[in-house]
């Protein structure tokens, strides 16, 4: 039976809480704009969206009672495709927005996924949050995955920022041979 609780911020369409809710009851999902929230609210009618302006009223009723925060931030500032790479405030506030809300819940752990340049181009946004989570006695951690790694048919890196205040025991994925579209999807 799942008991403790969680709460995700920025995640568009659910992809997140699919894995999160085996683990987890997930309580709503923050968001920031439209993206994804149909899509949500048609798969997961139990999952609450809360707009951007209710944040902060709506987690004063769950301070103490959140042990995961996960997040999705937008990685455009991070990411190879973006030639302005990390000089838009837009494009990286979205990660302090996430940073900011886990210094206010305190939860157990905060999950933070993104490109693998936010190990990069990220990296000074990575030490800044770092210093600020370490100073409430929080770990600080990068792990890269690979998605094919997981069964998953494609090649598909991503970093993830764990901050945590309890000991998270890390295990390697079943390293498996990649599967590929077909074997996924190919009985639809």
């Amino acid at each position: 039976m799942v008991t403790k609780n969680a709460i995700g911020i920025h995640i568009y369409a659910g992809g997140f809480t699919l894995g999160v809710e085996r683990w987890f009851n997930v309580l709503a999902h923050l968001e920031d704009g439209p993206f994804g929230v149909d899509t949500v609210r048609r798969n997961r009618p139990g999952i609450e969206i809360v707009q951007k302006t209710d944040w902060y009223l709506w987690t004063d009723l769950h301070r103490g009672k959140v042990s995961l925060l996960y997040a999705n931030p937008p990685c455009a500032g991070f990411s190879p495709a973006n030639k302005m790479r990390g000089v838009g405030y837009r494009t990286n506030s979205c990660i302090y927005d996430v940073a900011d809300l886990g210094l206010y819940l305190k939860p157990d752990v905060l999950v933070i996924e993104s490109v693998r340049g936010l190990m990069t181009t990220g990296r000074f946004i990575v030490e800044e949050l770092a210093t600020s989570y370490r100073k409430l006695g929080y770990g600080a951690e990068l792990v890269l995955v690979d998605a094919a790694a997981h069964g998953v048919p494609q090649r598909r890196k991503r970093v993830f920022l764990i901050f945590s205040r309890v000991r998270v025991e890390w295990r390697a994925p079943n390293s498996q041979i990649p599967m590929t579209v077909f074997e996924a999807i190919g009985d639809l």
